[in-house]
């Protein structure tokens, strides 16, 4: 699971730097079961001739200082979402500079427009993405996630602890309070 998820990062860091700059396609790690370097390496020991047989130092069987691991690498096309996503911090990276230069020249009345052009764009690429969300589907299933919660005996455990607190409070607290009060005099 470990290896899945950092494979997945590495992969997605990949498709961004390649989008980032201007790339079409990214490399990226194959993934590889026991199985198909088990597969691999039959068909490399396949094309050894009687001789390399002989002087042949590794085997079927698939280990940790076993050869074989093939293909580890392919080139692919990266997503069209990591495009769009350049694209976002390309323009955003394009408003901040004029914005600075709008600074450096001394042009506030252009700085402040062009901070609310940035702003406004910010909000709305945000209102979009709510727009998209499909609340009802989320809703309904909160709706499912209280539904099935055991309403009765959640609040039965907290009065539970609620009364055992009380209970304890009381049993303990009014000794300490009277000695207490006898310090004070």
């Amino acid at each position: 699971m470990v290896t899945d998820a950092m494979t997945n990062l590495l992969d997605t860091v990949g498709q961004f730097m390649a989008a980032i700059t201007g790339q079409r396609t990214y490399t990226r790690a194959i993934r590889q079961t026991t199985v198909a370097l088990k597969d691999q390496n039959k068909a490399q020991n396949k094309q050894l001739s009687s001789l390399d047989k002989l002087n042949n130092l590794t085997s079927d069987k698939v280990g940790a200082n076993n050869g074989g691991a093939g293909q580890m690498f392919e080139e692919v096309s990266i997503t069209k979402n990591y495009f769009k996503l350049t694209e976002v911090i390309k323009n955003l990276k394009e408003h901040i500079k004029k914005i600075i230069e709008d600074f450096s020249v001394g042009d506030f009345f252009q700085a402040g427009k062009d901070i609310s052009s940035l702003v406004a764009g910010i909000f709305n690429f945000f209102a979009k993405a709510i727009d998209r969300v499909n609340w009802l589907g989320i809703g309904r299933k909160i709706g499912d996630f209280f539904a099935g919660l055991d309403w009765f005996s959640i609040l039965k455990s907290v009065g539970r602890v609620v009364w055992e607190a009380y209970k304890r409070f009381w049993k303990f607290m009014p000794e300490r309070l009277r000695q207490h009060l006898l310090k004070l005099h």
